[in-house]
């Protein structure tokens, strides 16, 4: 009776994607509004509306422009948009530009009366007419849209350029977002990042912001993550929401920045508390996992569901899951699949997959491979890695889809590239085999030892088999059983199969039936038939232990009993030389062992 070699079977299931959300993606910051009212100047604050009224009845126009602009604001009195465009009429009308460039936003705005571009055209002419920046912008939006003028380009760039030259930030700004993403103008990185650090480093707050995003991804600029950081400090500590989470999300992830996952999470609370939902949603997410901090799931939940009221859509995707999932809620499918068609409403890609997992596996909703084939295409568009995977596998086994392999091993290649471990250990797989790709045994090992290095538990058993027999890469049982040993001390029954083989042959460690024994033991436990023979035959032979014809007479039942033909073949032999009495009790142990174990195998 010999006893099997090694052999590695591996099983992928279909199931179990679901993740929660990472930190945020970059925020830009959203463009200022186009014709905001004037700030009320500091240098006047203590003037009283009673003195002003004094000097403006005496025809002087700043009087009647601060009336006009304290109306509008209603700074120390109440908002009262007719006064304040008659104040400013009358400034405007004595050729003040302040109140002619307020009286166009009143009329652009419709406040105090209709709305009235052409009015609010003019009015910007006649204060740009005497070299008013702010008017000269104002109009330069109006050639933009052609709002109460022709629509002119060229026109509308001349004059944001003559504004920025004069020194208005959000000139400036406006000029590097139509730059950096190609609006009105030709896509220019390097223009874009000019103008955002005219405006940053005269305080803007989004020109700051997006110029760290230029440093972030190296547009335009030199990639430098370390600069992108500082520019997001000098914003977040502006109070701009956007930078926060940025910032939140550099410590999160340790970009440009030492990771620190408590600052990480001071930055998202300061957003948080301003009310924007994705800060919230970060904040939840390591609320929820315990990263930066204490774990508070109640107030991770809270926070979800104050984004999801925002109608954002990640928020839906990981509160769904907490009700598929019950963590922190009570377990809900009905609730875990309405929040994931919110999301998948709004076609978050995760939400697509979760949504898509739940018409796989039929739970909540009836089985359905069709629809999780489309809901998976429409996050695989987004480039999602597990939506790829699972997209993967219908095609593998031509559920939902036509059986098509080849398209199988694309997807689990865009996911491998990505990082998916799962996919890499199933792009390595088909490599390994040539399933709808060509034999490729040095990729193969490439692709598990990516995985293995993640931790990937199938992944290190396959790449220590590489290693062993020298396909692939050079034989090297050291190395072998070095991934063997990862395996196995992670709990994978293969690995440990694997590693007790190695002890019990000598190869790449020192033999030692001892351990063998211990690792056939622990894989057999696991109910891996051919750990079961293998102990059956130390049994028998007493390696490692003291022969005992019971003990192997039961391992070999067992084995039998799950399907391994040659150990119904040893029963025979081994019963030749046993007693009824002997016989009998080693059926007894295997029924006894079932009884405990067979729910687990």
């Amino acid at each position: 009776m010999r006893r099997l070699s090694c052999r590695i079977v591996t099983v992928a299931v279909l199931s179990g994607l679901s993740a929660l959300v990472l930190a945020a993606k970059p925020v830009l910051a959203a463009l200022p509004d186009d014709h905001a009212p004037h700030v009320f100047p500091g240098g006047v604050q203590g003037q009283t509306i009673d003195a002003l009224e004094i000097k403006a009845g005496n025809g002087d126009r700043q009087a009647q422009y601060l009336i006009g602009l304290r109306y509008q604001l209603g700074h120390g009195v109440a908002v009262d948009f007719p006064a304040a465009r008659r104040w400013f009429a009358e400034a405007a009308n004595n050729g003040h530009a302040a109140a002619q460039d307020s009286l166009g936003i009143m009329h652009a705005l419709a406040q105090g009366g209709p709305k009235n571009l052409v009015s609010a055209a003019a009015w910007f002419r006649e204060a740009a007419a005497q070299g008013y920046i702010l008017s000269t912008a104002n109009l330069a939006a109006l050639f933009l849209r052609g709002a109460g003028t022709d629509k002119n380009v060229p026109e509308a760039m001349r004059l944001y350029r003559k504004a920025a030259n004069g020194g208005h930030d959000n000139s400036q700004y406006r000029l590097g977002v139509f730059h950096e993403q190609g609006l009105v103008v030709g896509r220019d990185y390097g223009a874009a990042a000019k103008w955002y650090r005219m405006a940053a480093q005269g305080g803007h707050l989004m020109a700051q912001n997006d110029l760290a995003l230029l440093y972030q991804k190296g547009r335009g600029v030199e990639h430098d993550p370390g600069t992108a950081v500082g520019w997001f400090k000098k914003a977040a500590r502006g109070g701009l929401v956007e930078s926060q989470i940025n910032l939140g999300a550099a410590f999160e992830m340790g970009a440009g920045v030492a990771k620190d996952e408590a600052k990480a999470r001071q930055w998202y609370t300061k957003a948080a508390d301003q009310g924007d939902g994705r800060a919230q949603h970060n904040l939840a997410v390591m609320l929820s996992s315990g990263r930066g901090g204490a774990r508070d799931q109640p107030r991770a939940i809270e926070l979800y569901t104050l984004a999801a009221a925002q109608a954002y859509a990640p928020a839906y995707s990981n509160l769904g899951l907490l009700y598929e999932r019950g963590q922190g809620v009570d377990i809900d499918l009905a609730k875990a699949l309405q929040f994931y068609e919110k999301a998948a409403a709004q076609d978050e890609p995760i939400g697509l997959t979760n949504l898509a997992i739940l018409y796989v596996d039929g739970r909540g909703v009836d089985r359905d491979y069709i629809r999780a084939a489309g809901l998976y295409e429409r996050a695989v568009a987004q480039d999602y890695g597990n939506a790829q995977y699972g997209l993967g596998l219908l095609y593998e086994r031509g559920r939902g889809v036509e059986k098509d392999q080849a398209k199988a091993v694309a997807l689990y290649g865009r996911a491998a590239k990505a990082g998916l471990t799962r996919a890499q250990f199933r792009y390595a797989f088909a490599l390994l085999q040539g399933r709808g790709t060509t034999v490729d045994l040095e990729a193969a090992a490439q692709w598990f030892g990516r995985a293995a290095g993640a931790g990937h538990r199938p992944s290190q058993v396959h790449l220590g088999d590489m290693y062993e027999k020298g396909r692939g890469l050079e034989a090297d049982a050291v190395a072998a059983a070095r991934w063997y040993g990862q395996a196995a001390t992670a709990g994978d029954r293969y690995g440990q199969y694997a590693l007790a083989s190695l002890y019990d042959r000598g190869v790449g460690v020192s033999q030692d039936p001892v351990v063998a024994l211990q690792w056939y033991l622990r894989s057999a436990r696991q109910g891996l038939p051919m750990a079961m023979f293998n102990l059956g035959d130390i049994y028998r032979q007493g390696l490692g232990t003291a022969a005992d014809p019971v003990r192997a007479y039961m391992w070999w039942r067992l084995a039998g009993a799950a399907g391994l033909r040659e150990a119904r073949g040893n029963l025979a032999l081994l019963a030749r030389d046993m007693t009824t009495g002997k016989i009998q009790m080693a059926e007894d142990m295997a029924r006894a062992y079932r009884a405990v174990r067979e729910p687990r195998l």
